[in-house]
């Protein structure tokens, strides 16, 4: 019999920019199902939530792929969203970590 794997995300990721660090935690399902030889038909065999693991894959490949990438795009600059005749010259953004 040969078996399928079936990955799909059980909710949206959560994101969150800190300073000096990118955290990305998913919640991924995996189902696995027998595919049955005299039909079409699929049998589930069990299903795994995988978070930790793909959580450790996907803040290693943020940390040295995104982050650097995405501050090579912010030192370049965007343009800010603005009201009609108003400039910003010397303007300096800051992260601050929230205190609980």
């Amino acid at each position: 019999m040969e078996l399928e794997l079936e990955t799909s995300p059980e909710s949206a990721p959560f994101l969150m920019f800190t300073c000096g660090s990118v955290t990305l935690l998913p919640v991924i399902d995996i189902q696995a199902f027998a595919l049955l030889p005299t039909s079409s038909d699929r049998k589930p065999l069990f299903q795994l939530r995988v978070v930790e693991l793909m959580e450790a894959i996907f803040n290693y490949y943020a940390l040295h792929t995104l982050y650097t990438s995405l501050n090579a795009k912010l030192e370049e600059g965007f343009p800010l969203p603005l009201p009609r005749d108003t400039h910003l010259n010397s303007l300096e953004l800051q992260v601050h970590e929230e205190q609980k």
